[in-house]
């Protein structure tokens, strides 16, 4: 049965793809890169085959938008799919996740207001940006930074024992105080991830690739 591209965005496993962070650099390498990189099943291990491609859209925030190529993998014994998202995009969002970052830090560190940001990003987003979108946005970023703070800082600790990272112990009721402290932590983050980056492809059961997945999944929810 014939499926479009855009039915992809439902069925598929995201898989995200932390090589890339700017879109020029996906385009130029992406096909040549492919042909050497290996993953493994998060269900049940096994290795994954590779399983064509579609085309996806990727929303800038200069009022243009980009085509790109997004790739699929499949599992033989799940029997189940997967899509590599590049990590400058949001699974199931086609606008880039530097806006989404600078959307971010306009509301938690600049504090401009829900009306401000939607008039702002909407002179630069083609379709623009809802208020009801940013509003959903924010509350799932301040809930998934509340759950993995505690974790990443351990983590931290742990392998960055020489920078004496400091754990959070003082709360206020301001709900962007977790957001405010990932800031300060994805530092040090890049630091370990750069460093332990092929342990998730080589050990796929390994606490640093579970972490990995949580951290990722607090920024595009």
């Amino acid at each position: 049965m014939f499926r479009s591209a855009f039915s992809y965005y439902f069925i598929d496993i995201p898989i995200l793809l932390p090589y890339y962070r700017e879109l020029n650099q996906y385009i130029e390498n992406i096909f040549v890169d492919i042909k050497e990189m290996q993953f493994h099943c998060p269900q049940c291990g096994r290795l994954l085959w590779k399983h064509g491609k579609y085309e996806r859209n990727a929303v800038t925030g200069q009022l243009t938008v980009i085509l790109i190529w997004i790739f699929r993998l499949y599992c033989p014994e799940c029997k189940k799919t997967f899509s590599l998202i590049p990590s400058f995009l949001k699974p199931r969002y086609s606008i880039l996740m530097s806006v989404f970052e600078e959307i971010i830090f306009s509301k938690v560190i600049l504090h401009k207001t829900y009306v401000e940001i939607t008039q702002t990003f909407s002179e630069r987003i083609l379709g623009g940006i809802s208020l009801k979108t940013l509003y959903r946005y924010i509350k799932k970023i301040r809930k998934a930074c509340k759950e993995i703070v505690v974790p990443l800082e351990s983590f931290l600790c742990s392998y960055l024992p020489e920078k004496q990272i400091h754990t959070l112990t003082v709360m206020n009721d301001d709900p962007d105080d977790y957001i405010k402290r990932i800031y300060t932590l994805s530092t040090y983050y890049g630091l370990v991830f750069e460093k332990y980056l092929k342990i998730q492809y080589l050990t796929p059961y390994s606490y640093f690739s579970d972490l990995n997945a949580r951290v990722t999944k607090a920024f595009v929810l």
